[in-house]
């Protein structure tokens, strides 16, 4: 079987608890997609299950097993751990490297496996101590972006419902520290994808449990820090549809529904033929409603404590401008069952009535 080699080969690399996928990404890079190379692919997975592997000689192959005591060892050791289902007995051997061989070059590689094994365990927020541990000590080393990333998937695990361990014994809910972690990875990776990811899996976090403020918030922050980088329709629709989950009912200011009608009309200006435009013309529609429903009940109100007068001119106000509301027909109805008394002379009729407040 024949195998293209580019010529300056790929670096040894080693196996981390991910499995085969840590040898397929890298190949993949460099071998051409023909039905030789996925079966040679196949059984090199196979076989890296018990073995690390690097390329040598212009071909891939079983690397040299490390001597038994030397650095090398110990962290093969740690690995093959964990590749059995070991995470405990690999956090101690971790910790004793990193006691032992504290300025060696596998030193960060260990502590990385410590977290990993953390992780196996479930116990998320010590493998978060441990990552933070491991980039504090190597603020540049090799492994950073992965243990940034780790630390994601420790926030996502307690955005969804887990729980941390406290003294030992006690599990706590945990979604505030995965607010934390989640906003600390997205701080320090600002501008990359894995940034991107995380601040819009915050926004839906927040959207799911309807904390519609932070919502409106975060994919904000998205449009912003990624507007010429990715694609932010979703970000801004979900804003618009978030104000307007924020309204309480026709009781209510009309703040969010006025923020939101300003967005949505945005969005609808700016992606006339997006996905999302149907809908949001139709929340438009919504909104529309519900402003000429609530300009309808402040004239009930004013019937009601019989003042005819701000009533009727609350009715004529959506009239005006809710016109093809359901609620222009029924304005008009109730201001014609209103008697009002004949204006006094050279004075308009909600002058007559102090402290009425006109709501555009």
């Amino acid at each position: 079987m024949l195998l293209f080699i580019p010529s300056s080969p790929p670096p040894a690399f080693r196996l981390y608890p991910a499995g085969p996928a840590a040898i397929i990404a890298p190949a993949m890079k460099y071998l051409p997609l023909t039905a030789s190379v996925f079966l040679a692919l196949a059984a090199l997975c196979a076989k890296a299950r018990a073995e690390e592997v690097q390329f040598q000689s212009g071909q891939w192959a079983a690397a040299t097993a490390p001597a038994t005591g030397t650095a090398g060892g110990e962290l093969a050791e740690i690995r093959q751990l964990l590749r059995e289902g070991h995470p405990k007995r690999a956090v101690k051997l971790s910790d004793q490297f990193v006691e032992k061989h504290p300025e060696d070059a596998g030193a960060e590689e260990a502590m990385f496996l410590g977290g990993q094994a953390e992780m196996d365990r479930e116990l998320y927020f010590q493998a978060y101590e441990r990552f933070e541990k491991q980039i504090s000590k190597f603020p540049a080393g090799d492994l950073l972006r992965r243990a940034t990333a780790r630390e994601a998937d420790v926030a996502r695990a307690f955005l969804a419902g887990k729980k941390r361990l406290v003294w030992g014994f006690l599990w706590l809910p945990a979604r505030a520290e995965g607010v934390s972690i989640m906003e600390r990875v997205i701080t320090r990776v600002s501008g990359t994808e894995l940034a991107a990811q995380c601040l819009t899996e915050l926004g839906d976090y927040y959207f799911n449990r309807k904390n519609w403020s932070e919502a409106a918030l975060a994919y904000d922050r998205f449009t912003e820090m990624f507007g010429g980088q990715y694609d932010t329709s979703r970000s801004e629709y979900m804003a618009a549809l978030s104000h307007f989950r924020s309204f309480r009912g026709i009781a209510y200011e009309d703040t969010p529904l006025l923020e939101a009608r300003q967005r949505f009309k945005a969005f609808v200006s700016r992606y006339p033929n997006g996905a999302r435009t149907d809908a949001s013309l139709g929340f438009l529609t919504r909104i529309e409603d519900l402003l000429a429903e609530k300009g309808h009940a402040v004239g009930v109100f004013y019937t009601r404590i019989s003042q005819p007068r701000p009533a009727a001119f609350y009715y004529k106000l959506v009239v005006r401008i809710y016109p093809d509301t359901p609620w222009a027909q029924k304005s008009l109805d109730d201001e014609a069952k209103l008697k009002l008394p004949p204006p006094k002379e050279g004075v308009t009729p909600i002058e007559q009535t102090p402290g009425v407040e006109v709501v555009p």
